[in-house]
């Protein structure tokens, strides 16, 4: 077992930049930071979503957060080039679950076994994968959206295209899933659809 007091006071996501394939207008997130808010807007999902008496809200929390700490290893890999390049993407995940098998050795086996197979079961979803991956995608897929936006709100043109395949993809995704059909998030159904 690796020394504790790394895993405890390393903060490596902090300095893994998103998006560093795309011109931007000085603002950076970094993947902690993305991480963070995947995990408040999942909380926010799930208390507004159709099955929120279902949750298991560790399992939710924990996903959230560790999503992307395969990152550590591998860097930010594009969405758009994961998705356009089907080798690839069976490449990257493969790489994606060697990288997560090095992670956590500073703790506890019961605790690191733990959150290596919260990150490895998202890594790995079925098309239709249990409630809690389901609403850390959809976080992943409105934080993502929340970036472009806010690029384009900046004034950033290069990002208008990704806002618009981001917003798509999230319509889609949102009003196919029966979770997401509430009238809270109506709106936001809504505003993708536009």
């Amino acid at each position: 077992m690796e020394n504790i007091v790394n895993e405890l006071l390393d903060r490596p996501l902090s300095f893994v930049t998103r998006w560093h394939n795309r011109p931007n207008n000085g603002l950076r997130e970094s993947v902690a930071e993305h991480s963070a808010w995947v995990t408040r807007i999942a909380s926010l999902l799930g208390n507004l979503c159709t099955q929120r008496d279902k949750i298991n809200w560790k399992l939710l929390y924990e996903t959230a957060l560790f999503h992307d700490d395969v990152e550590i290893f591998t860097g930010d890999i594009p969405g758009a080039f994961k998705h356009k390049f089907t080798k690839a993407k069976n490449d990257i995940k493969s790489w994606e679950v060697f990288a997560a098998s090095n992670l956590f050795l500073g703790l506890p086996k019961a605790l690191s076994d733990n959150y290596r197979k919260n990150i490895l079961d998202y890594i790995n979803r079925p098309k239709l994968p249990k409630l809690e991956l389901r609403l850390v995608h959809a976080a992943d897929v409105l934080t993502a959206l929340s970036y472009a936006k806010t690029q384009v709100e900046m004034g950033n043109a290069l990002f208008k295209d990704v806002m618009a395949n981001i917003r798509f993809d999230a319509f889609c995704f949102f009003s196919r899933d029966d979770i997401f059909l509430t009238k809270e998030l109506k709106p936001l159904i809504d505003w993708l659809k536009e």
